[in-house]
C-alpha cells in the first residue's frame, strides 16, 4: 500500500485550534482523493475515533495480525497494532512462533531435561501471548491468541496471517535469538519480501 500526497497538505496546528471540526477536514481528505493510508494518517493526527468511524465508508482492515515474541521491541508492536484496531474497528489476532527444539538440542538428551525444557518454553509462550490479550482485553479489542511451531518463523507468521484471514501485519523490526526464538530482524525482512499482505514495521 503507497502513501498518496494530497494536493492540499493538512496542517497538524489545524486539529488543536478548534477552527475546523474533524469531519470537515477528514472531507478535504477525502475530496483530494486520499486511499486507506491517508485515513491511518487522519487518525492518528488526533480524530475521535467515532467521528472517524462515521465518516469513513468501511473499516480500513478487519483483522490485524501481531507476532510477538515478548521483547520490548514486540510489546511496542503489540500497543501500535492494538491501537490501530481499536481505530479502525477491527480485531487482532496474536500469534508467536516457536521453533522445533530438534534444531537445538541432540537426540540423546534425557527425557527428564527436555520435560522441563519444554515446560518452560510453554510458560513463556502463554506469558507472551497473554500479554497481547491482556492488551486487547484492556482496549476493548476482539483478540484471538495462537502459537505456531515452523522452523522457519517468517514462514509460520505469513501461513497464520493467511488462514485467519489477516488484511494487516504489525511487527517489531528487532527481536530475541536462540532456542526461544520467535521474531528477528532478519525474519521481519523475510516477511516483508515473501507476504503480499501490507506489512507496519515498529522500530
Amino acid at each position: 500500500m503507497r502513501l498518496r500526497s494530497l494536493s492540499k497538505p493538512l496542517d497538524p496546528l489545524r486539529f488543536q485550534t478548534g477552527d475546523e471540526t474533524p469531519r470537515s477536514i477528514l472531507s478535504e481528505v477525502n475530496d483530494a482523493g486520499a486511499g486507506q493510508a491517508d485515513h491511518i494518517v487522519a487518525m492518528l493526527m488526533g480524530l475521535e475515533p467515532m467521528t472517524l468511524a462515521l465518516s469513513m465508508e468501511a473499516h480500513v482492515y478487519k483483522n490485524i495480525l501481531i507476532p510477538t515474541d515478548g521483547t520490548e521491541f514486540c510489546d511496542k508492536a503489540v500497543r501500535h497494532g492494538v491501537a490501530l484496531a481499536k481505530l479502525a474497528g477491527a480485531r487482532v489476532t496474536g500469534v508467536t512462533v516457536t521453533v522445533p527444539f530438534r534444531r537445538f538440542i541432540g537426540t540423546t538428551t534425557p527425557p527428564d531435561i527436555l520435560e522441563k525444557l519444554l515446560e518452560s518454553r510453554s510458560e513463556a509462550v502463554k506469558k507472551r501471548l497473554g500479554s497481547v490479550e491482556a492488551m486487547a482485553s484492556a482496549s476493548g479489542v476482539p483478540c484471538e491468541a495462537v502459537e505456531v511451531e515452523d522452523e522457519h518463523p517468517y514462514q509460520g507468521i505469513i501461513s497464520t496471517a493467511v488462514s485467519k484471514g489477516c488484511d494487516l501485519i504489525v511487527m517489531a523490526s528487532h527481536g530475541r535469538r536462540g532456542i526461544s526464538a520467535v521474531l528477528i530482524g532478519s525474519e521481519t525482512q523475510k516477511v516483508v519480501t515473501h507476504t503480499t499482505i501490507p506489512v507496519l514495521v515498529c522500530r
